[in-house]
């Protein structure tokens, strides 16, 4: 059984590169374009998951990003043609890290 991290993902354009902010906990990545941000963005929050496991934590002890992402990302755009990255940790990872489903995504 495959357990996911369900996330909300903020996704902005600066100049010519795409951030993908996670709202629920204050992760983010950079790409050239959305569809890379996003599989990055699930890249470091599997990272993220086993550096937190290895210090006794898990993602929940990252706090949410800053109030104006939050802002941000109640006035952005819904972005239903990426799907969730399907990225799996290696077999000695926790089961509970197998990875990120985004709950919704937003282009500002």
């Amino acid at each position: 059984m495959i357990n996911r991290l369900t996330v909300s993902v903020l996704l902005i354009k600066q100049d010519e590169v795409w951030s993908a902010q996670c709202l629920d906990h204050d992760v983010c990545s950079q790409a050239k374009t959305i569809h890379e941000a996003v599989e990055e963005l699930g890249r470091m929050l599997a990272a993220e998951s086993l550096v937190q496991e290895s210090i006794g934590q898990s993602l929940e002890d990252i706090a949410p990003a800053p109030d104006s992402y939050w802002t941000e990302f109640a006035q952005a755009a819904a972005l239903h043609s990426i799907p969730s990255p399907v990225l799996r940790i290696e077999d000695h990872a926790p089961p509970a890290f197998m990875l990120p489903q985004f709950n919704e995504l937003r282009v500002a």
